[in-house]
């Protein structure tokens, strides 16, 4: 670990539940992750989306902050983030998720004894998407809701604990579902907000069920839609703010005081396209830093009516993340700055320290380097210089040192509590990346995994023969059940056996064993053209009219589907020769009588002269067309019409 000088954080969100954040790349939150009721100050969790690696920033009493190292989190491409007691009853956990990995894994990450503590949940579907925590009852460690997609049907299921309380299935997904604390009055209550159809929700988890659904109208929203919330009127009900990324527009409603509905949305117009809003708590009136796409930044205040920039903040930023009462962090690379919310001085900087992966003491099943069934069960994050671990099962003491300025200080004993079964300890001594730091993964027990056989991979039919692939799977989970689907979004089938394929496709596979469940696996398996054959011969297993090797270069099936919205289905650009993902590739034939035909820098147009009475039109978008009114000759029996130079044009007959 490493102290970076640093003024202290008040937590002054303690009530409610942190929300998540997400700008370039990178998912965040805040929570108390120190030292149980004692430890009040406002602690920060980042993740980076891509690798899944994670790091928390601990405020310190003594105006520092212990960073811990970049540590694997076992999961990459990160969807989901949720900060609560989701165990403990002193301080947060934090939790994530991601699409095909098939569980939620809980870190515990504690000062006092710098090890992280990890625990899967494995919800009942497949196919885990987004998780938000919510305090369904009332006295108890904060719940867990947890949302995804088995390929047929939108799933949700509420945690307690490892107790799961309820599980259901919907038409429709849950997307970008985020816990709201919309009244902050004694007593007030929690909101679950989300969007789904393109429309925003509201609605409430109960220990049985999510009920009370109310849509908010006159906000039509997409896959770049995000939000946040404040109490910025003075008042004790929250605003909430919806933005596109990549827009300079948003849109603020509140839920009515008699919980019927919503506000009229309210518009708010920021100077550039907006990368993520942050709300920076005040005691009386809540502030909006905008962190827009080119990574400069400004500070507003917003009294519900009214937006009114108080100043540009100096510099780019990475990110912007709330601080407690009246202040907030910028971070660039790995500088960081704190910032006053009331003006946007400077009160604080410094820089991140340089991170490694890896942990300094693994724990094992049996004896390292004897017993060949000896596993990898736990790793934990203890000191700097660790140099001894004694104990059995889930009761260990492990012993380090701390560097310090004048060399090693005194060793600390510390109580840490591996996988049931750790029977060894591997002890690494300092902790970057030397020993064990190179041997061990993620903290926490082995994920298991899942094998499909040959694993993808082009095939080429034999002459006056069908494709025909066996593919078989394997798993590391003794006596589990196997699951594999065709594509990415058909019905998951149990298997006993191989599978023998036809076509080109997908084959993705998970295993289940009681309620532990492995990752999705995905196996893409395409057909080859022999070269022998003339440009004329295609081969179509499938039958649709659109050759295999065509439908494997844009990733499309369907003929009639249309990629670019530019008027031709995809069968008419597979005979025109066009692109199916570009409008721009060539004029649009939108009727069987219209025929294009490509040479070098122009396009003709042709059609029967038996059509005369029909007229040649011409549109940009698709919305507005035009006769054509000249240019047109007679060539035989056919109509022509001659494009030079062809840019973005839409054509049709009428």
């Amino acid at each position: 670990m490493k102290k970076i000088a640093l003024l202290l954080f008040p937590l002054s969100l303690a009530a409610q539940e942190p929300l998540t954040y997400e700008a370039f790349g990178k998912l965040y939150s805040i929570g108390n992750f120190g030292q149980g009721p004692a430890d009040e100050f406002t602690d920060l969790v980042l993740i980076d989306q891509a690798t899944g690696t994670f790091q928390v920033g601990f405020s310190q009493a003594d105006q520092a902050v212990i960073w811990t190292q970049a540590t694997e989190s076992g999961q990459s491409n990160i969807s989901g983030l949720a900060v609560g007691q989701l165990q403990n009853d002193d301080r947060d956990e934090f939790a994530l998720t991601s699409p095909f990995s098939n569980r939620v894994s809980l870190f515990e990450t504690n000062q006092s004894t710098l090890t992280t503590n990890t625990r899967h949940l494995y919800p009942a579907e497949p196919g885990t998407e987004q998780i938000t925590p919510f305090s369904i009852n009332a006295n108890s460690p904060v719940d867990l809701l947890v949302f995804g997609n088995n390929g047929l049907s939108a799933t949700s299921q509420a945690f307690e604990g490892t107790n799961s309380l309820w599980q259901g299935t919907e038409i429709n997904r849950f997307e970008q579902p985020r816990t709201i604390d919309y009244d902050k009055s004694p007593g007030g209550d929690s909101k679950l907000v989300y969007r789904q159809l393109n429309q925003i929700f509201s609605a409430d988890p109960t220990p049985v069920t999510i009920t009370n659904k109310k849509a908010l109208t006159g906000i039509v929203t997409t896959d770049n839609t995000r939000l946040t919330y404040g109490f910025f009127d003075g008042s004790n009900n929250a605003h909430l703010l919806f933005f596109d990324r990549g827009t300079q527009i948003a849109r603020s409603s509140r839920i009515t005081q008699d919980l019927a509905g919503w506000t009229t949305p309210a518009t708010l117009n920021f100077p550039k396209p907006l990368e993520a809003l942050v709300t920076v708590a005040r005691a009386n009136q809540d502030r909006l830093v905008a962190l827009y796409e080119d990574r400069t930044a400004s500070l507003f205040s917003y009294n519900g009516t009214s937006l009114t920039q108080i100043t540009s903040l100096p510099g780019n930023h990475d990110l912007i993340a709330p601080l407690g009462a009246g202040q907030f962090l910028s971070k660039n690379g790995n500088q960081w700055q704190t910032l006053n919310a009331n003006d946007g001085a400077l009160i604080e900087a410094g820089v991140l320290p340089t991170t490694v992966t890896g942990s300094n003491v693994l724990f094992v099943s049996g004896e390292p380097f004897v017993n060949p069934d000896a596993s990898p069960l736990f790793s934990a994050q203890v000191g700097q210089w660790t140099t001894v671990a004694s104990g059995a099962n889930s009761n260990w003491n492990v012993t380090a040192l701390t560097q310090t300025a004048n060399g090693l200080g005194n060793p600390s004993t510390q109580p840490v509590s591996p996988n049931p079964g750790s029977e060894h300890a591997l002890v690494n001594q300092f902790l970057p990346e030397v020993s064990v730091s190179l041997l061990n993964g993620p903290p926490g027990a082995a994920t298991p995994e899942v094998f499909i056989t040959p694993g993808g991979g082009n095939f080429l039919p034999v002459e006056d023969e069908s494709l025909e692939i066996p593919v078989s799977f394997s798993t590391t989970l003794d006596a589990a059940q196997v699951f594999y689907r065709l594509g990415t979004n058909g019905p998951w089938i149990e298997t006993t056996g191989s599978l023998s394929l036809n076509t080109a496709t997908t084959v993705q596979a998970f295993a289940r064993k009681g309620n532990v469940t492995s990752p999705v696996q995905s196996a893409v398996f395409s057909s080859l053209i022999p070269a022998s054959l003339s440009p004329g011969d295609i081969i179509d297993f499938n039958n649709n009219g659109l050759s295999d090797q065509w439908e494997e270069s844009f990733g499309i099936t369907d003929p009639l589907g249309d990629e670019d919205n530019d008027g031709a289905n995809n069968l008419e650009e597979f005979e025109n020769q066009t692109d199916p993902q570009d409008p721009l590739s060539g004029s649009i034939v939108v009727s069987g009588q219209l025929t294009a035909q490509f040479e070098e820098g122009k396009v003709i147009l042709r059609w029967p002269v038996g059509l005369a009475g029909l007229n040649l039109e011409s549109s940009e978008n698709l919305e507005n067309w035009s006769v054509v009114l000249s240019g047109i000759t007679q060539e035989g029996s056919f109509f022509e019409f001659e494009i030079v130079s062809p840019t973005k044009g839409f054509y049709r007959l009428r």
